[in-house]
């Protein structure tokens, strides 16, 4: 009897472990419109928020920090990293990091049961409902000493005060009943889709297809194309018409994309780095292939031709930006005067609703 008594006690101590581990991963949620999108802690990652822009002294971030290297660091703009952390050292660093005022947020970062890893700082976006008052949410935000510190006709960010969760508060704006939606600003890797860039027009058998041979060696089929050479009997294109391209970036003065034919505008990336530069950096190179595309310089003996060589095109840069990033880059090319936005990248991840977006996409 003492040895199935005993072994009642062991079983359930089991069963409150497993319990413990199972909520552990499965008791961080966001939102999703109706739907709980669980998250999971990535333990070697953490994600800073600084209230001043560190990324010009960032010699002075490793000093300060012997035991960080500097490709465990990745700037996701001028005052928000996430560090990769080993061990014992991640709440070290933590500790650390929280005793310093000029640090706003530390959070883990996370990953969804699809593996996109999401970070978010003290920031979190909702849009209300059309039968809620301004004077509701005052209240709300009253209540919770949560600020706006933007807003605009799609959407409010709001920010959390110091030492609170901006995931849970996200989530008690959502439930109050108030909101369209309400989760985290995160930030989360963009995946830009391959695009082909052939570097011959001969092997752009998308424009012109003669059943020639193509760049992997297999063999195309006569006229399975969009018939270029016949468009461009009619036009190649106005050069009143600009398209963005909403990307990693785009070379200034590209060979085969001069600036002469490309919008380049002050505050267009929205990513890390200079703001008022939409080059691409290392050798991100996609938005060059998207652009490239659509616009490259035709009869020139270089490169590709594009399939409307007489367009211009705006580069806009959102690598590593946030998701209010990437909406003020889109609100920003139409602003300025795109009347094509290209966009050939995505979250990846399967459910439309990943991140719920403006009572548009849900009317």
């Amino acid at each position: 009897m003492k040895t199935i008594f005993k072994f009642l006690i062991v079983l359930g101590l089991g069963v409150i472990v497993a319990a413990n581990l199972l909520n552990k991963t499965q008791d961080r949620f966001y939102y999703a419109y109706d739907e709980k999108i669980f998250l999971s802690e990535v333990e070697d990652k953490i994600i800073v928020q600084f209230t001043i822009n560190k990324k010009s002294d960032s010699r002075l971030l490793l000093s300060e920090f012997p035991d960080l290297k500097e490709n465990e660091i990745d700037w996701r703009d001028d005052s928000t990293i996430v560090l990769k952390t080993r061990g014992t050292e991640s709440v070290k660093i933590q500790k650390d990091l929280g005793n310093r005022e000029d640090v706003a947020s530390i959070n883990p970062i996370y990953k969804s049961v699809e593996g996109v890893e999401m970070g978010f700082t003290d920031r979190f976006i909702i849009e209300l409902k059309d039968n809620v008052s301004i004077k509701a949410l005052h209240k709300l935000n009253t209540e919770n000493k949560v600020e706006v510190i933007k807003a605009n006709e799609h959407y409010l960010l709001l920010q959390v005060p110091r030492g609170t969760d901006a995931l849970s508060m996200a989530n008690l704006y959502y439930e109050s009943g108030l909101v369209y939606y309400s989760h985290p600003d995160f930030y989360a890797d963009i995946v830009f889709h391959q695009a082909a860039n052939d570097p011959y027009y001969n092997n752009q058998f998308y424009l012109h297809n003669t059943g020639q041979q193509i760049a992997d060696g297999r063999f195309g089929t006569a006229d399975a194309d969009i018939d270029a050479p016949e468009a461009w009997t009619v036009t190649t294109g106005s050069s009143n018409i600009i398209v963005a391209i909403l990307d990693e970036g785009v070379t200034s003065n590209h060979v085969d994309l001069p600036n002469t034919r490309q919008v380049r505008l002050n505050r267009s990336n929205f990513g890390n780095g200079n703001e008022n530069d939409p080059s691409p950096t290392g050798d991100d190179n996609h938005g060059n292939a998207c652009a490239g595309i659509i616009a490259a310089t035709q009869n020139n003996n270089i490169g590709i031709s594009g399939i409307a060589p007489g367009v211009k095109i705006m580069p806009i840069r959102i690598k590593n930006a946030s998701i209010t990033k990437v909406a003020e880059a889109i609100d920003f090319s139409y602003e300025n005067g795109a009347h094509i936005l290209s966009n050939s990248w995505n979250y990846e991840s399967i459910n439309p609703n990943f991140f719920p977006c403006n009572k548009s996409c849900h009317t």
